[in-house]
């Protein structure tokens, strides 16, 4: 991908020699990027400057170690693992002064969550249709992160993130692609004021899935395949005071996954509705920064079977944050954060029996600690600590669940990261 986006000032008629008829007949996604190739060929004929001063390319590579007392933690914990790298090279081009082209190629390995195998983490055409003081008003189209939260749209960036790991009671790694992107169309905007704003943006599309969405919902070996369905729906609204010191945010995310079943008697087609609702707000001073997150994801089976209909029910988790910065090199912050696969149960006692798991399989409440280093611009190094009550967290493809878990379990983590 970045290739061509470096190719793509000399090769300004590719868009145009795919074939309308063909293209068409796909879905509105294709139209609207034949509609986007078409703009990009007349734009670029009649601007001389040159691409390469339009061009910014940037990466990042971060390799993890991890140990654990019990349990599986990104690969094979227990006797320590190195099983967590993520390296990244994004660019984008300015195609003239409304639109541009983004894309990021991502390896990530992670335990059995993933194998590093470099895949397509984002690509869209971004064209703004308004950008003035008084805000602006565009739309995207391609694979689109979804901004949800504070921290989804640049979690695989270490040094955006709060702390070793993303807190897993609101970012659940091992279902980051329902997450992650959408592939579809996009809007943003936003408004300015005196000294606040408001933006927004609203995915609509096609989520990526992966052995680790099906393990989660119905279980890796379940015979048949889940897929997600098209329109799914990514929406998020972010207020900021006086530069960033405040931030509240809404989110949402709607999605549906779609079973399709082998032929058998015990488990049919059918589909899984979900929701994830998130209050969001952070303080940031000079020298603190204090974050919350809130949610509530109900999820409802339909038509599998009726052994799923009784999983149906409302999950609950939330984080709170204090971080201290020391110095500009240093920093530190403590955590807590819990999570619940029934707000209404969140001993377990009920879930887990009904599940054919332990009650600690439903939850999961850690106290989090950590340091950061900022050696320079570009090298950071954290470390960080986790005491768990707890498993719901745990990846299934990591921990299955013909395996034994403790449920009282540690995590310590140590990172390095470079970006550039």
């Amino acid at each position: 991908m970045v290739s061509k986006l470096f190719r793509l000032k000399n090769n300004t008629n590719q868009c145009s020699k795919q074939p309308a008829k063909s293209i068409m007949k796909h879905n509105f996604l294709n139209s609207a990027l034949l509609l986007v190739c078409g703009s990009v060929n007349s734009a670029l004929a009649a601007d001389d400057t040159s691409w390469t001063d339009r061009l910014q390319i940037h990466g990042f590579l971060t390799q993890g170690y991890i140990n654990t007392n019990h349990n599986n933690w990104f690969g094979d914990s227990e006797d320590g693992s190195f099983e967590f790298t993520e390296a990244g090279l994004n660019t984008r081009l300015q195609l003239t002064s409304n639109l541009s082209a983004s894309a990021q190629i991502l390896s990530r390995r992670a335990g059995e969550m993933d194998n590093g195998s470099p895949h397509l983490d984002y690509g869209f055409f971004s064209y703004q249709l308004f950008e003035g003081r008084a805000g602006e008003l565009g739309f995207r189209v391609g694979r689109i992160k979804n901004k949800f939260g504070l921290y989804n749209d640049t979690r695989d960036v270490a040094a955006t993130r709060p702390g070793v790991f993303m807190p897993q009671s609101i970012y659940f790694d091992r279902v980051r692609n329902v997450l992650l992107s959408s592939d579809g169309l996009s809007a943003f905007g936003g408004m300015n004021f005196d000294n606040s704003s408001i933006t927004f943006n609203v995915n609509v599309g096609k989520f990526p899935t992966d052995k680790n969405i099906k393990a989660t919902f119905i279980g890796e070996n379940l015979p048949g395949s889940l897929d997600s369905d098209e329109k799914n729906v990514t929406s998020s609204l972010l207020y900021e005071y006086d530069a960033g010191r405040i931030r509240i945010a809404l989110s949402n995310v709607n999605y549906t996954l779609r079973f399709n079943a082998q032929p058998g008697p015990i488990f049919s087609d059918g589909y899984i509705d979900g929701d994830i609702r998130i209050l969001s707000a952070e303080y940031n001073a000079e020298r603190w920064s204090f974050t919350a997150e809130y949610s509530r994801q109900p999820i409802y089976y339909n038509g599998i079977s009726p052994v799923f209909e009784t999983l149906d029910g409302e999950a609950e988790a939330y984080y709170v944050q204090a971080l201290h910065r020391f110095s500009n090199r240093w920093s530190s912050w403590l955590r807590y954060e819990a999570s619940f696969r029934d707000k209404d149960d969140k001993s377990g006692k009920m879930r887990g029996p009904a599940s054919g798991q332990p009650p600690h399989s439903t939850f999961t409440k850690s106290w989090v600690a950590g340091v950061r280093w900022d050696v320079s611009r570009n090298l950071m190094v954290s470390a960080e600590y986790h005491r768990n009550d707890g498993t719901f967290i745990l990846s299934r493809v990591d921990n299955p669940p013909s395996t034994p878990t403790d449920p009282e379990w540690d995590i310590f983590a140590l990172l390095v990261s470079y970006r550039f």
